[in-house]
């Protein structure tokens, strides 16, 4: 379980979990996965396997659970 804060604007790559399930709540702020936006209290939930790339729109936390938690878990797309 993790709070993140991402500055708008902010690059991350295109990414996913091997084996975790990773549960998504937008704290404060706007981002913009898979041509969906998010703002405030809305929330969105990544597969194991399923490639994201977030853009962050405004300064954004989110609040993130990965089940299972395993740091190792993340590939990032090349």
């Amino acid at each position: 379980v993790g709070v993140l804060d991402h500055k708008a604007g902010e690059d991350w790559p295109l990414h996913y979990q091997k084996q975790a399930t990773e549960y998504n709540l937008v704290l404060e702020g706007k981002l913009k996965v898979d041509g969906r936006v998010f703002t405030r209290n809305e929330g969105f939930v990544v597969a194991p396997g399923e490639a994201i790339k977030p853009h962050f729109l405004s300064d954004t936390r989110v609040l993130v659970v990965k089940v299972p938690s395993d740091p190792k878990d993340k590939v990032v797309v090349r």
